[in-house]
């Protein structure tokens, strides 16, 4: 009975349009800073769940808490039993787990309806404003030459045959709507175009990828990437997609993808010696500086993909051309052009899956293969061994390793879950790597290794605790001797422990973090109150937060409640306090949220590097959703 409560709990959620409550769990529990804009497809997945009556293998693939062989279990219970009459069928698929269920319940759906008629389109406007209400020196010395509001405004239409829509956005500072985005995506029978603004992502990210994905985290199956290889820029994001044209075309076992984009970005160069130093990510033009770095770099990509897949098995084999009108910096390198051509593969059997990629660009390389192996019923087993070559250069890559950049690094990572009862999970994992050149720890190369241990422990129906240990030893350049540079240990304890509570329409969440940084010691404790009422309209959260971290390197990154597409994780360091709430409302088919946030430091710790005079940094957002 109590499964049957908590599936209406996740419904209730999924009412609200916004990222449920354990998947925002699982999500900041990732120990990385998740990029917010690439959490709309969760919820793009929420306005339209999936269909497990009619979803392929790859759609069900997008879920990192989903594994290879639970995503296969899906598709052969469908094809064993015919179409799923109710979502509770989940529960006969043995291999999934309860806690997995829980997190897939919000995203899919059992639908028996008539489909839509093509030309039944569903709009959206999304509305957003934010601004600090300090005054920075910036804006008095008229540096910035816009006002402190940041604004977006958001238009899509979906149908059962197309998804369109258009973006416009202002950072804070700048002066006008400073960055527009439009996309198309066409569906008919088995042919796709998107035209536009889209996303590229390939194989396991060695080369480009775009798409929402994860690191290293105690959720083992999160190694495997599975991403369509399209999908249309929907976010505010100004950076990681690409501008032109993209085609798919399936038949048979086969899928052929065809691509062209051109598309200016922001970079430092050098006109008389058409040279780009560097590429800007930013997306800001608050000042003429920055202005003057605006659309200085011409990026052209051309390529194409061709895939097989039968069942347990597939294949890809893809080619990528890249092109800039300058010449580009990178590294101790200076390129005008790329070519890779890349392989990856995917073969499960039983309960075991291996897969892996292998690109070669101008004249290196980078490999990666992984084998995620169900030992037993309650065992889960992932290894997966990278190397990149010191003079692989892929820009959009997301690789899995240690570093941000796919490149100059050897490793091998080995992971372990285990179910030990209905209430205790144990999770942990090395990882051994090997920087072969200069990497920002060292000038010379250099050794490291990571480990991690999480315990989970589900006191009752309605608490949780997750107790987390992360240990990391990397060897870092130190001040030199005797005119000898000397090599010594960085090394970096992290500590967690959060309490989860569920009581009537209140939840609870109590989180400590502890950081040890050589000789910095750094904590932060918090307390969340979410208030949602059953069958009322609005919910109300509040966050109040205490930090201390000596410095900027013993930051601790913490999740904190936002407004509707919006996943925030900001970093904390100095001594302080924050405090913040957040108003939601529904009203029929219009939701509007509003956020209260303040910083209070009891420190000289300097508010954004020096810009904000005194000892606080006051925010407010406000978000509004209008579907037509």
């Amino acid at each position: 009975m109590w499964r049957v409560l908590f599936i209406l709990f996740s419904f209730q959620s999924l009412y609200a349009q916004e990222l449920p409550s354990l998947f925002q769990d699982y999500i900041s529990n990732q120990e990385l800073s998740v990029d917010d804009q690439q959490l709309e497809v969760f919820y793009s997945l929420l306005e339209h769940p999936l269909d497990l009556n009619n979803c392929r293998l790859q759609e069900l693939h997008q879920f990192p808490f989903l594994n290879f062989q639970q995503a296969n279990a899906i598709i052969k219970y469908r094809r064993d039993k015919g179409q799923f009459s109710s979502l509770y069928e989940l529960q006969a698929i043995e291999a999934l787990k309860l806690k997995t269920i829980r997190l897939l319940l919000p995203f899919v759906t059992v639908s028996k309806a008539i489909p839509l008629k093509k030309s039944n389109y569903k709009h959206q406007l999304r509305f957003y404003l934010q601004r600090s209400l300090e005054q920075e020196k910036e804006y008095v010395n008229g540096e910035y030459l816009g006002n402190p509001f940041k604004s977006y405004a958001i238009y899509s239409a979906r149908s059962k045959v197309a998804n369109y829509g258009l973006i416009t956005e202002k950072d804070a500072g700048e002066k006008y709507l400073d960055f527009i985005t439009m996309y198309a995506n066409l569906k008919h029978k088995n042919n796709r175009l998107f035209v536009g603004d889209y996303q590229l992502s390939l194989g396991q990210g060695l080369l480009c990828y775009q798409s929402f994905t994860l690191g290293k985290s105690a959720w083992v199956s999160s190694t495997f990437k599975n991403s369509p290889i399209f999908r249309s820029h929907t976010s505010t994001r100004e950076y990681g997609f690409l501008r032109g044209i993209a085609y798919q075309k399936h038949w048979n076992n086969w899928q052929l993808s065809l691509l062209v984009s051109s598309r200016k970005q922001d970079a430092n160069s050098i006109d008389s010696l058409a040279l780009a130093t560097s590429i800007k990510v930013t997306g800001l033009h608050r000042g003429i500086s920055e202005y003057e770095d605006k659309r200085q770099l011409l990026h052209q990509h051309l390529g194409a993909s061709i895939n097989y897949k039968k069942r347990l098995f597939s294949s890809s084999l893809y080619g990528l051309a890249q092109n800039w009108d300058k010449s580009l910096v990178l590294g101790q390198d200076t390129l005008s052009q790329l070519l890779a051509l890349g392989w990856d593969y995917s073969l499960s059997y039983k309960n075991t899956h291996l897969f892996g990629e292998c690109v070669w660009q101008n004249n290196s390389w980078a490999f990666l293969s992984a084998l995620n192996s169900q030992l037993s019923s309650n065992v889960l087993f992932s290894t997966l061994y990278r190397n990149y070559s010191s003079d692989y250069y892929a820009l959009d890559s997301k690789g899995f390793g240690e570093q941000s950049s796919t490149r100059n690094e050897r490793g091998l990572y080995s992971a372990l879950s285990l179910d030990i009862n209905r209430q205790w999970t144990l999770s942990l994992y090395a990882d051994f790597y090997r920087f072969p050149q200069a990497n920002f720890y060292s000038q010379v190369p250099s050794l490291g290794q990571d480990y991690l241990l999480q315990l989970m422990y589900k006191v009752s129906k309605t608490s949780s605790l997750i107790a987390r240990g992360q240990w990391e030893n990397k060897t870092k350049d130190d001040k030199e001797h005797y005119g000898l540079p000397l090599i010594s240990k960085r090394q970096q304890h992290k500590y967690l422990l959060q309490w989860t509570y569920d009581w009537d329409n209140y939840r609870f969440k109590s989180r400590v973090n502890w950081n040890h940084l050589e000789n910095e010691r750094a904590y932060l404790l918090a307390q969340e109150m979410h208030y949602r009422p059953v069958n009322k309209a609005w919910s109300l959260s509040f966050r109040y937060l205490i930090f201390d971290s000596p410095s900027f390197a013993s930051r601790i990154y913490a999740y904190e409640p936002d407004v509707m597409h919006s996943f925030y994780i900001p970093f904390h360091y100095g001594e302080g306090q924050r405090i913040s709430t957040v108003f939601k409302y529904k009203f029929r088919s219009l939701t509007f949220n509003l956020k209260l946030a303040q910083t209070l430091y009891y420190d000289n710790t300097p508010i954004k590097s020096g810009s904000v005079e005194g000892n606080t940094l006051t925010e407010i957002k406000l978000a509004l959703k209008w579907v037509l």
